[in-house]
């Protein structure tokens, strides 16, 4: 059985996932998503499997799919979920990062993908918006509230005083 990478320009390429005896044999590290964002930390995570051993295994990460910086998992050498908190971090900055391990020729080795998250913003202000009735009046005053302090609108809104004060969700 072979498993399907990629192909480019018509051409199909394969990788044999097969050893001699018919199982599996190679190193998979997958990345998945980010979790407990903050303005300046985040925590990365991956997971491993392999059935040859596991080494290298490092989550690069930066401001573009070039990354830029790494960091080792807390728990590496280990089949399963893995996860690094990482510190340092620009406020209302996208990142992209990825889980990656060291090649093991002759056998199979997936490394992970790119991904990103952004962090909070930088600064969070609620300000006043006169009355806003729903959904749609947010979406239309909203933002140009927001822009009027050199912000934009989070997309959030509430009502302080029924009929007469709501107030938008302004980020920068």
């Amino acid at each position: 059985m072979k498993k399907k990478i990629f192909s480019a320009i018509g051409v199909v390429f394969f990788i044999a996932l097969i050893s001699s005896n018919g199982a599996w044999a190679g190193t998979m590290y997958v990345t998945k998503a980010a979790t407990k964002i903050t303005k300046e930390t985040a925590t990365l995570n991956g997971f491993a499997q392999s059935t040859i051993g596991l080494s290298g295994e490092t989550f690069d990460y930066g401001t573009t799919n070039e990354y830029g910086k790494s960091a080792a998992p807390k728990n590496t050498a280990t089949n399963g979920a893995v996860a690094v908190d990482i510190t340092g971090l620009t406020c209302s900055t996208e990142y992209h990062f990825r889980f990656v391990g060291d090649p093991k020729p002759p056998r199979t080795t997936l490394q992970g993908s790119d991904m990103t998250f952004k962090t909070a913003y930088c600064k969070y202000e609620n300000i006043n918006a006169g009355p806003i009735w729903d959904n749609q009046d947010a979406r239309n005053k909203c933002p140009s509230v927001c822009e009027s302090k050199d912000m934009i609108w989070s997309g959030q809104w509430v009502t302080t005083v029924w009929g007469q004060e709501s107030v938008c969700g302004c980020a920068k």
